[in-house]
C-alpha cells in the first residue's frame, strides 16, 4: 500500500495542457468544440486578444509592490528586516527577480486556473527561498474524509528518472481561480473552450481566405469549352497575376473571347472583420478587463476612460490581489502568533498614480476640515509618520459655534 492510499488522498489537478491528458481527451474527443477546433492553452495563446490579456495581467501583478508589514501599537510599518522582504521585492531565488515570478504566478492563474510555487523553509522555519512550479507536474491530492491536502510534484533527476515529491499544504502556495470545491481551480479556457473554438476558426479561414483567395473582384468565362491543358494554364496564369496581397487589385487581361463578370462580397466575408472584433469584447468578457486596455474603443470617451481604469482596479485587479494576500498571508506565517504581527499586501494606489492632481485636491480638503492629520495623509501614501504629524488643524474662519463657544468661556 503507497503512501497516498494509506492517506486516502486523491488526485486532482490533471491539466488541459497535460501531453497525457491531451492523448486521453483525443480519444474520448472531450477536447474538441463545435466548430471542430481542438483548444489547448498552447494553441489559444495564438488569439492576439487572449496574449494581450494575459500580458497586461501579468505585467500588472509583476510591476505592483508586494510588501511586507508589521503591526504594532502605533500603527502598520513595512518590515523591511523581515526575510520575506528580499524574496518579494527583488528576486525569490537566484533563478529569476520578483516581477517575473508574480508575471509566472499571474499568468499561470489566468490559462490553467491554478498557479504553484513551493515554499522552502530553513530548520528555524525562515522562509528562504520561493520556488515557481510548472501546473503540468503538480498534482492536488486530497482526502474529504480526513480533511487533509497535499501536493504532489513529478520530476526527473540528472538521470533521467521519475521522481515523486509529496508536499504538505503549507509547502505549497496554491492560486485559484473560480474553485468549485477549495481544492483545484478551473482554467478559463477550459470552461470557454466554445469560444475560444470559435475564434481560431475564425483565424485559421481567414488566413486562408487571404492567402489562398485568388478573387481579385469577379470570375470569367468562355464562350468555348477548354481542353484541361488550357484550364490548367488559365488557373496558373491567374494565379501569378492575382494570388497573394501583393497582387490584389490586379488588372484581368483576358483573351479568346473570354468575359469578366464582377462579384461582391458574400455575407460571410463581409462579417469576417466583426466577427474578429466581437472576439476581442469575449476575451475582455471572459477575463474581467475593461476593453479600452487591449485597444477596443468603439464605446470610450476621453470623460470614460478614466472611470473605466477605476473600475479595472476595483473589479479587475482587486479580487486578484486579495486572492494572492489571503494565500500568501496563510502559508508565509504558519502561527497565530506570526499572523497577528505579520502580514502582505499589494500597493494598488500605485495603480492610480497619474492621477495625483486629484489626490493632491482631495488631500488638501481633507486636511482643511481637520479630517486627515499629516501623518494621516502620508499612511495613505504608504510613508512612515513624522514627529509632530498627528495634530489636526481647521481654518480659523471655518471654526464654527464651537470655535465661538471657547472664546466665549476663555473671556
Amino acid at each position: 500500500m503507497g503512501l497516498m492510499q494509506w492517506l486516502g488522498l486523491q488526485k486532482r489537478g490533471i491539466t488541459l495542457s497535460s501531453k497525457e491528458t491531451e492523448a486521453i481527451r483525443f480519444i474520448l474527443g472531450g477536447n474538441y468544440t463545435a466548430s471542430g477546433k481542438s483548444v489547448t492553452i498552447d494553441n489559444s495563446m495564438g488569439i492576439p486578444a487572449l496574449w494581450a490579456g494575459f500580458r497586461l495581467l501579468g505585467h500588472t501583478f509583476g510591476s505592483l509592490p508586494f510588501d511586507v508589514f508589521e503591526r504594532t501599537k502605533d500603527g502598520e510599518f513595512l518590515a523591511v528586516d523581515h526575510e520575506l522582504t528580499e524574496l518579494l521585492s527583488k528576486a525569490p531565488n537566484q533563478v529569476y527577480n520578483s516581477f517575473s515570478w508574480k508575471e509566472m504566478m499571474q499568468v499561470n492563474l489566468e490559462s490553467f486556473g491554478n498557479a504553484y510555487s513551493r515554499i522552502h523553509r530553513s530548520r528555524s522555519g525562515e522562509i528562504t527561498e520561493i520556488e515557481w512550479q510548472d501546473p503540468n507536474v503538480v498534482s492536488v491530492l486530497y482526502n474529504p474524509e480526513r480533511r487533509l491536502k497535499k501536493y504532489k510534484l513529478v520530476r526527473k533527476d540528472a538521470a533521467g528518472k521519475t521522481k515523486e515529491i509529496i508536499l504538505d499544504h503549507d509547502e505549497m502556495l496554491h492560486l485559484m481561480m473560480m474553485s468549485k470545491d477549495g481544492i483545484i481551480g478551473q482554467s478559463p479556457i477550459n470552461a470557454c473552450k466554445e469560444a475560444l473554438g470559435m475564434m481560431l476558426s475564425a483565424q485559421e479561414w481567414g488566413a486562408s481566405y487571404f492567402g489562398n483567395g485568388a478573387l481579385p473582384s469577379g470570375v470569367f468565362s468562355t464562350p468555348a469549352s477548354l481542353t484541361p491543358e488550357q484550364v490548367l494554364q488559365y488557373q496558373d496564369l491567374w494565379r501569378k497575376q492575382h494570388q497573394g496581397a501583393a497582387n490584389s487589385g490586379n488588372v484581368a487581361i483576358l483573351h479568346s473571347g473570354a468575359t469578366y463578370q464582377q462579384i461582391s462580397a458574400t455575407p460571410v466575408d463581409a462579417d469576417f472583420v466583426k466577427t474578429m472584433n466581437w472576439s476581442g469584447v469575449q476575451v475582455c468578457q471572459i477575463l474581467g478587463i475593461p476593453p479600452h486596455l487591449l485597444g477596443i474603443l468603439d464605446r470610450a470617451t476621453n470623460n470614460n476612460i478614466e472611470q473605466q481604469s477605476i473600475d479595472n482596479v476595483v473589479h479587475c485587479i482587486r479580487p486578484r490581489a486579495k486572492a494572492w494576500e489571503v494565500e500568501c498571508n496563510h502559508k508565509f506565517f504558519l502561527t497565530e502568533k506570526t499572523r497577528k504581527k505579520y502580514f502582505v499586501r499589494f500597493n494598488l494606489d500605485s495603480l492610480l498614480r497619474g492621477d495625483t492632481a486629484a489626490r493632491g485636491e482631495f488631500y488638501s480638503k481633507m486636511f482643511n476640515i481637520g479630517v486627515f492629520s499629516p501623518n494621516d495623509i502620508r499612511k495613505q501614501e504608504h510613508l512612515n509618520p513624522r514627529p509632530g504629524g498627528d495634530e489636526y488643524f481647521v481654518q480659523v474662519n471655518m471654526g464654527g459655534n464651537q470655535t465661538k463657544k471657547e472664546e466665549s468661556n476663555e473671556k
